[in-house]
């Protein structure tokens, strides 16, 4: 069931910005479901899951502006998932019914020729620098594997040890979305610049981010980088060192006219814990684009993310069809490895069919 704050949260906003004859209000939602099949080596599970490379979602985004150049708005966002792809596990842990929904985004902005300013919950600075993808095959092969499949484990029928894909491989895409003050500068050209500090958890956190895109003869590129620090640091034990987890990396992508496209990542993530290990993850995909159909080919490795020497690794085959700009088709095959001294994994499948629509309207457009 929907949570009345958020609902409560969504009317104000609405009813704010859509007194004004000068409000721009826009709302919008998607539904993102499709069949997940999976085998770890030992069991296999087919299940209806949303699709959370993509997560079903509707949101309210409204302005105003104060002067020609000065605008206010809002931003209200809430994920409502039935079964999430990466909670999904092969005990029949399903998670059919919604407990509730998730706030994305509830924020409030002003934007200048100074730049942009944002306070609220929403996007660190840098979060999704390291999923730039020109590939339109990211529904289905997304940056970050873990969100499809995440809760499913590696087995070895000689061992003990098991860990579960989630626990071995992601993007590290620095932090997220949590409350947080934002700066946007004013674009250099086609260079945007954003800082960001923010409470997450109970730590603070500061992000750096920077972003670039341009179109040359022969077609078009993305790239962005990033840094985070998040101070993890309780304050329990006076003069305990500060456990601060720091982020780096960036993507780039580019697309050639002919419809061939390159697809990059790379971060670490390292904190101040000798016995935790520095974790490295790298992404390499290589695509194809011809009229509405998108395929590509991708490896992603993470290194020493739960144990020092651990080595995991996925290649994923995905295919999206962009049926309409309301619909999009898509399928993919992926098959996860994990290497560790002293234990064999058996390898798991996943593999997705599904669907996205989507849509959005302004229902104050014909105000005079």
């Amino acid at each position: 069931m929907l949570d009345r704050k958020y609902l409560g949260a969504s009317g104000l906003l609405l009813g704010v910005f859509s007194a004004s004859v000068l409000a721009d209000v826009t709302l919008y939602a998607q539904a993102n479901l499709g069949l997940l099949f999976a085998d770890d080596g030992t069991d296999g599970l087919a299940t209806l899951v949303d699709n959370d490379a993509g997560a079903s979602r509707f949101g309210v985004l409204a302005n105003v502006d104060l002067t020609p150049a000065f605008r206010v708005g809002a931003h209200a966002e809430f994920e409502l998932q039935y079964n999430p792809s990466n909670e999904v596990d092969l005990m029949g842990n399903d998670h059919i019914v919604p407990e509730s929904s998730r706030e994305r985004h509830l924020s409030i902005f002003a934007r200048g020729t100074w730049g942009k300013v944002s306070i609220g919950r929403g996007d660190g600075a840098s979060n999704g620098n390291l999923q730039r993808d020109l590939s339109g095959t990211s529904l289905i092969s997304f940056a970050d594997p873990e969100r499809i499949g995440g809760s499913i484990s590696f087995q070895d029928a000689n061992s003990t040890d098991t860990l579960t894909i989630a626990e071995s491989i992601r993007d590290q895409d620095f932090e997220h979305r949590y409350t947080r003050l934002r700066y946007d500068a004013p674009k250099f050209g086609s260079l945007a610049t954003s800082v960001s500090y923010g409470r997450k958890g109970g730590n603070n956190v500061y992000e750096v981010g920077v972003r670039i895109g341009s179109q040359y003869e022969i077609g078009k590129m993305l790239a962005a980088a990033g840094y985070s620090l998040e101070d993890q640091d309780d304050g329990s034990v006076v003069g305990a060192a500060r456990g601060n987890n720091i982020t780096t990396g960036g993507s780039f992508s580019f697309l050639a006219n002919s419809g061939v496209n390159l697809t990059l990542a790379f971060s670490i993530e390292t904190d101040q814990d000798p016995a935790n290990p520095d974790s490295k993850y790298g992404l390499a995909k290589l695509g194809y684009i011809r009229g509405k159909h998108a395929v590509s080919v991708s490896y992603m490795q993470n290194n020493d993310r739960a144990l020092l020497d651990d080595e995991s690794s996925v290649i994923t085959l995905g295919y999206v069809h962009a049926f309409s700009e309301k619909l999009d088709l898509y399928a993919g095959y992926k098959v996860h490895s994990l290497k560790r001294p002293g234990v064999d994994f058996d390898d798991v499948s996943v593999g997705l069919i599904g669907a996205r629509y989507k849509f959005q309207f302004k229902p104050f457009s014909n105000q005079e």
